[in-house]
């Protein structure tokens, strides 16, 4: 057999996961559809745990629970009327990576499933702490300057003549 060539399964196919430290895991492409598919919510994130780095287990943990903690997020945003933007959803998103990452996969080591699908509590409490935490850094930020603030005020009704003025020029009858 030649060494540059990847094995082939009974039907040919391979999924080949290579990682930043040069190592490559080869796999039967229905490697997905028969021990993964068939595993708990809580085995996967047993799994997991064990070996954060898996681009196979990730695959199917995102499959399994990307919706959920983008809607955890998404509905978070709205009720604390933050921004929904898509950006910003995908940035909260892979800080809810990150998080069950940090720390060699705290997050993930720390779970304890009660039953089958605790994984969902969990991941929704996580997703929105992490809205909040965003939310949290936004409204500390530095407030609008003194001067600024007033200079609005002052010039508050100016805003109807500019809109006027808008309205002459664009030829639009109010």
């Amino acid at each position: 057999m030649d060494t540059n060539t990847a094995p082939q399964s009974e039907t040919g196919d391979w999924t080949h996961e290579s990682y930043d430290n040069g190592r490559t895991i080869s796999a039967p492409a229905n490697t997905r559809t028969t021990a993964l598919a068939n595993a708990t919510p809580n085995a996967l994130i047993e799994l997991m745990a064990a070996d954060p780095a898996n681009g196979l287990l990730w695959r199917e943990f995102l499959k399994r629970f990307k919706k959920l903690i983008a809607a955890t997020i998404i509905s978070e945003c709205a009720r604390l009327n933050y921004d929904q933007r898509r950006e910003k959803l995908d940035d909260l998103l892979q800080d809810v990576y990150l998080k069950l990452l940090k720390n060699d996969a705290k997050a993930l080591k720390d779970f304890r499933g009660e039953h089958q699908y605790a994984i969902v509590s969990y991941l929704r409490l996580i997703s929105i702490h992490v809205v909040r935490s965003d939310f949290a850094k936004f409204m500390r930020r530095k407030p609008v300057s003194e001067s600024f603030q007033t200079s609005v005020e002052k010039n508050w009704h100016l805003g109807e003549d500019r809109r006027a003025d808008i309205y002459e020029l664009l030829e639009i009858d109010d």
